[in-house]
């Protein structure tokens, strides 16, 4: 493997802890900082306060499973009001 394309490969491998430790802590600075946030916890859609209270907003579908190596098309729907 060449030295670019081996260093390239290297980096790539980090993306997925990198954007973890991300998302961890905007979460967490979003919350120090007072704001509230949504996230999804068994089924549900939940609002978390920045005092750690829980609220439940809605039922979610399901999650789509991803395979690997698989390509997905993104297609718009109309979404409903109910």
């Amino acid at each position: 493997m060449s030295g670019r394309k081996g260093e390239i490969e290297r980096l790539e491998k980090l993306v997925p802890e990198k954007a973890a430790k991300a998302v961890r802590n905007a979460y967490r600075n979003a919350l120090r900082g007072g704001h509230e946030v949504l996230i999804v916890r068994n089924g549900s859609l939940v609002r978390v306060l920045p005092n750690d209270v829980r609220i439940k907003v809605k039922e979610v579908a399901s999650r789509i499973p991803a395979v690997k190596g698989k390509k997905y098309i993104l297609v718009s729907r109309p979404i409903s009001n109910g």
